[in-house]
């Protein structure tokens, strides 16, 4: 059967909580033919390498080095899952709107519950709460909700905001340059 691909992107460093992800995805394999793709370089590559060998998923999670072009990779898989600890304003969760892939996040620190919009673009999950489990049960239930164009015409509006000419515009007029 062909599987259900969850991608994350970021450097392989402990604010990314890595850890978590894979977690979720030993959580996920419990239930169905899941595969998990961290996109992304840095120190902690041979820990994560051997959480999921001690995870006994590690044959089900993928390492593949930075790209250029993380859209492009993205719309190729079924679901991103960011388990930042903290973010600033989190890239990789902007391409994964850009690309119209269900997301699920843990609500860190700045600019993922922004760009998400409180949760009306995607699956955002209290920190208190981002259990393995919970973050499986969360990208199920996005996999599965059923994708309607209004939702997407109202994504696309909400990204406009964080569009650079839009955030040029603004903070001309607010240095009334």
């Amino acid at each position: 059967p062909e599987s259900t691909s969850v991608v994350t992107i970021g450097r392989l460093v402990a604010q990314k909580n890595h850890f978590l992800f894979i977690d979720t995805l030993k959580a996920l394999s419990r239930v169905g033919n899941y595969e998990g793709f961290i996109v992304g370089e840095g120190p902690l590559r041979s820990a994560l390498e051997a959480h999921a060998a001690a995870c006994g998923i590690a044959e089900r999670i993928h390492f593949v080095e930075y790209v250029d072009d993380p859209v492009s990779y993205m719309r190729h898989a079924d679901v991103f899952l960011l388990t930042s600890h903290h973010e600033g304003l989190p890239g990789s969760l902007m391409h994964a709107l850009i690309s119209g892939i269900p997301v699920v996040a843990v609500d860190c620190e700045h600019g993922v519950a922004e760009l998400l919009s409180d949760g009306k673009f995607g699956a955002l999950i209290p920190p208190g709460l981002a259990s393995p489990q919970t973050l499986a049960d969360a990208v199920e239930a996005q996999i599965s909700a059923p994708k309607d164009e209004a939702s997407q015409e109202a994504l696309q509006a909400h990204l406009k905001r964080f569009d650079i000419e839009h955030i040029t515009h603004t903070w001309k007029a607010l240095l009334r340059v």
